[in-house]
């Protein structure tokens, strides 16, 4: 009898295989709306794809524990986490230890960086818009929109890879990518941070996305395996970048006059 992780995986197979040729179907959504307002922390559904995506990474990554990066993160996440629509969910961060540069999101708050994606980041104010840009994935719960979609909304079984893959193909909704920009960039504004430096961040990504993907095919051609492997999902692959990084700059002029800075620096003291 096959065993209940093989029967997961048979199933996880069938439906890529049936959802593939429709994975970059656009997404009809309202770019500009706002995630819903919620004073509750994460669903119980959300929980459960959260540490099921968690556990796939700690099973298939090496991470990375460096306490001062990590408390970096948490100050400048505190800060932004505080003027969301969902302020009470718990944001998690992890670094994987990998040589591609990349970030993503994970439904219940996990963000996930690479170590070398992080080493980009010298100026609070741009790693911020990173941070803030991947909170918007969180509190539109674009993850769990994607998983509801393809696997139904069942919280009886949930599949770690499947969560892993949507939080790392994200890049291929552009609605999503806009979504997620515009509202960030809310974000980073209410915290007080130059909403210019978003743009700043977005440069940097095209600057290494090259870079990574001919590191990778170079990689590939050493060791064909490569191509099939999770290493992959770290690469960067955001062909719609130039245009995100048009979104924003055009959106900056509304924020300055519809958003408002909430920051007070003595309410963050760490």
């Amino acid at each position: 009898m096959l065993s209940d992780l093989l029967l997961k995986k048979i199933k996880l197979l069938i439906i890529c295989l049936l959802l593939g040729a429709c994975a970059t179907q656009p997404i009809n959504i309202n770019i500009q709306a706002p995630p819903e307002q919620d004073d509750k922390a994460a669903s119980i559904l959300e929980e459960k794809m959260g540490e099921a995506g968690y556990y796939f990474l700690v099973l298939n990554f090496k991470l990375v524990d460096d306490a001062k990066t990590t408390n970096r993160l948490n100050r400048i996440g505190a800060r932004i986490a505080a003027f969301t629509e969902r302020p009470l969910i718990h944001y998690k961060y992890l670094i994987i230890d990998s040589v591609y540069r990349n970030a993503f999101s994970m439904p219940n708050g996990y963000i996930v960086f690479t170590g070398s994606f992080l080493d980009l980041f010298d100026q609070d104010d741009v790693l911020a818009s990173v941070i803030a840009h991947e909170m918007a994935h969180v509190t539109h719960k674009h993850v769990v929109s994607e998983y509801h979609r393809e696997m139904g909304k069942s919280a009886a079984s949930i599949i770690g890879e499947k969560v892993f893959n949507d939080a790392t193909d994200m890049h291929l909704r552009q609605a999503y990518e806009l979504q997620a920009d515009q509202t960030g960039l809310r974000y980073l504004y209410r915290a007080g941070y130059d909403p210019e430096a978003f743009i700043e961040a977005l440069e940097k990504l095209v600057l290494v996305e090259k870079e990574d993907q001919e590191r990778f095919d170079r990689e590939v051609k050493e060791d064909p395996k490569m191509r099939s492997s999770f290493n992959k999902k770290l690469v960067p692959d955001h062909p719609l970048t130039v245009n995100r990084i048009v979104n924003v700059r055009n959106h900056i002029p509304e924020v300055r006059m519809t958003e408002e800075v909430k920051y007070d620096p003595e309410q963050f003291q760490f």
